[in-house]
């Protein structure tokens, strides 16, 4: 399955939210108030014989009161609403009981909208630049073909043309005007534009505007002829991989995608060696590392194949791909640090990098991930795994994809990742829709779009 990395939010329960007690206490400071307010009548002080000095005073401290009383009744609201969405930061591998299901046709993706309505700009933003990078691609049975093939839900959500990263060419005023109206990972609201701007600017070279930048490259030094189709596979963590002794069939593609804490060392066998591209975000790259250290996960990735594929949900990703480039520390922050950063090797040029380009994440949730969370409280929260947002990727930009470590129907069966020492439960999280994920798997493997590996009876 793909990690759950990105700081699992998970349902408190309600009958017991943690800050009970202080709510409590400000709703009885809350009661006083507004009975002081009711015995503040302004009324009083314009009786026969009341001053006007008076009852200027008095219309002074009944809005004061007002506006405590006011103040206090919105941090009620927050503190339930902090009761209820607590963060919590405890092993992503506990499965929490609140979520298990929710009474929900869980294996069935909601009906994406249809691409004629991809000139629709709210709410959801469903309206995408293209770029045909990827579709000139010369294989003839790629998944873009298999995708007209597909059935009516897929036929419609797929759009092979859709811009998938961002570069320099789109560190401008009037895109940053467009974007930032969407927050987390589909646009850069809450995202300050000289920041951003100053991070795209370094993303300048033609390896940045191109998933496979080294195709041809690599061919010419074999002095070989280029094949037609781009092979890739996918590896997600997911303990299915575990003794599955899939390694050296992963490492024969052309590209291997890898996730979070892509642990390779010690299980070559079952999950291979090679990492081509490394997926993740700024927050799911250091609680991988934060989280992992104790099995020997000391640093993502590193080899001179590997790129660095940003998903970028917040500042710190634009912050973190500056001080990398520049090779200057990052200077304010959650990441604040008095030397680089040193994640992505020594001194990495921009080459190395590529960031997911808003348009495509929002693109991603719109047509394969519109979850039932979109439609309540949860909807500030959600978004894909950085694991789903990896390989639908590769679904974009390969034209042949192979699946390994994501979610199956039979998930009771395995732990949650491959490198789990004992078996722990898949969790379903709040700002996650596990389920949603696995039925779409199940969905592109029935269609042929990907492959999906199912088990040792695969």
């Amino acid at each position: 399955m793909s990690e759950l990395n990105s700081g699992p939010i998970r349902l408190k329960n309600a009958a017991a939210p943690a800050s009970s007690s202080s709510s409590s206490s400000k709703i009885f400071f809350v009661k006083h108030l507004l009975g002081t307010i009711g015995a503040m009548n302004p009324a009083a002080a314009r009786r026969p014989g009341g001053s006007s000095a008076v009852l200027r005073l008095t219309r002074v401290l009944f809005l004061a009161v007002a506006f405590v009383a006011t103040f206090m009744l919105g941090s009620i609201s927050r503190d339930y609403t902090q009761s209820e969405l607590g963060h919590d930061q405890r092993s992503a591998c506990r499965e929490p009981r609140e979520l298990q299901d929710a009474g929900r046709s869980a294996l069935r993706p909601t009906a994406a909208r249809s691409p004629k309505a991809t000139t629709t700009a709210m709410p959801l933003g469903d309206a995408y630049p293209h770029d045909d990078t990827y579709t000139r691609s010369g294989c003839k049975n790629n998944v873009r073909a298999l995708a007209l093939r597909a059935d009516a839900w897929l036929r419609a959500a797929f759009i092979p043309d859709t811009r998938v990263l961002a570069w320099s060419e789109h560190a401008t005023a009037q895109e940053y005007e467009r974007l930032k109206r969407f927050q987390l990972i589909y646009g850069w609201g809450g995202k300050n534009f000289s920041l951003v701007a100053t991070a795209l600017r370094l993303l300048n070279t033609s390896a940045n505007r191109h998933m496979f930048d080294d195709w041809s490259e690599r061919w010419r030094r074999q002095r070989r002829r280029a094949p037609a189709c781009v092979a890739c596979a996918v590896v997600g963590n997911g303990g299915i991989l575990n003794g599955s002794r899939l390694g050296r069939e992963i490492d024969k593609h052309h590209y291997v995608f890898r996730v979070n804490a892509a642990m390779t060392r010690g299980y070559e066998d079952d999950v291979g060696s090679r990492t081509s591209f490394y997926f993740f975000s700024t927050n799911t790259m250091r609680n991988s590392l934060g989280r992992y250290r104790k099995l020997g996960y000391t640093s993502p990735p590193n080899t001179p194949e590997t790129r660095y594929v940003f998903i970028p949900d917040s500042v710190r990703d634009y912050q973190m791909v500056q001080a990398a480039i520049t090779n200057t520390p990052v200077a304010y922050g959650r990441d604040r640090s008095k030397l680089p950063p040193t994640f992505f090797g020594s001194k990495p040029g921009p080459e190395k990098f590529k960031m997911l380009h808003p348009d495509f994440s929002r693109y991603l949730r719109n047509r394969f991930m519109m979850s039932s969370r979109l439609k309540g409280r949860l909807r500030v929260i959600y978004r894909p795994s950085t694991g789903a947002m990896m390989l639908l990727t590769a679904l974009h930009t390969c034209d042949v994809v192979d699946a390994y470590g994501f979610l199956t129907e039979d998930y009771t069966r395995y732990s949650c990742y491959y490198y789990d020492k004992v078996k722990h439960a898949v969790p379903f999280v709040a700002n996650h829709d596990m389920k949603l994920e696995l039925a779409l798997w199940a969905r592109l493997h029935k269609s042929k779009m990907i492959r999906l590996y199912m088990g040792k009876g695969d």
